[in-house]
């Protein structure tokens, strides 16, 4: 009798142990790993040249659409404040992330975007990200290339740089 008491107060504080392990909504966000966090810039030039910004922090995000006046980052597109890490998403304001192997994923939810998922990736010094975009309400999914991103010591001069020679770094 004593032997099955024990037992079965021993199951059930590792069931109890095993369930206070588990991911639960208040856990499930974590940071943005450090090898990604900081500012990188991708040369975006078709009909408007600038470039894009992503600014991964441990727990904000930012990404902007952009060129430079006095040396200040002057955002185009997407001119909201940086979002905050969350446990789910609310317009404008949060992100949550998960990992797939090396890869962070990271969605969104714009108000004139919708629901977007990032994709992440670090290779040789460089940030490599990927977006899809799902619309619901007309079945239609979007998808975009992999854009590589880079830190660059000065952004601005970079950019006036290419202007001034009129190249595409991307190629």
């Amino acid at each position: 009798m004593k032997r099955g008491v024990l037992i079965s107060v021993s199951l059930l504080l590792g069931a109890l142990g095993l369930g206070m392990s588990l991911p639960t909504s208040a856990n499930a966000a974590t940071t943005i790993p450090k090898s990604m966090q900081g500012t990188w810039f991708y040369f975006s030039g078709d009909e408007d040249p600038g470039l894009t910004r992503v600014v991964l922090k441990d727990k904000t995000y930012d990404i902007a659409f952009g060129t430079f006046s006095h040396g200040k980052f002057v955002k185009k597109w997407n001119n909201k404040q940086p979002l905050k890490l969350a446990n789910q998403l609310t317009v404008n304001k949060t992100f949550t992330t998960s990992k797939q192997g090396k890869k962070l994923i990271l969605k969104t939810k714009m108000a004139d975007w919708g629901l977007i998922t990032y994709t992440y990736s670090m290779k040789k010094g460089h940030l490599y990200q990927h977006w899809e975009k799902y619309d619901g309400g007309f079945k239609n999914a979007y998808s975009s290339a992999t854009f590589k991103y880079s830190k660059l010591a000065h952004p601005d001069k970079y950019l006036s740089d290419v202007y001034k020679k009129g190249l595409d770094p991307r190629v």
